[in-house]
């Protein structure tokens, strides 16, 4: 399992703030295929087949009032 973060702002913004920023935080069951990656990583162009689809869970968490 995995934690993905809806974030409100630019790709520069400095890590330092990064927290401030958060808009959503929801949990990702993030599968990997592991038979297959490393025959994919030799190819050289990363994952392909080894890394399906990712669901998310069904609620999102806010860190709002």
């Amino acid at each position: 399992m995995d934690t993905g973060a809806l974030l409100h702002g630019g790709i520069s913004e400095p890590a330092a703030s990064a927290l401030d920023h958060v808009l959503l935080v929801v949990q990702i069951n993030d599968w990997s295929l592991r038979t297959i990656a490393p025959i994919e990583m030799k190819t050289g162009f990363s994952w392909v087949q080894a890394k399906p689809a990712c669901s998310l869970a069904r609620v999102a968490a806010s860190g709002g009032p």
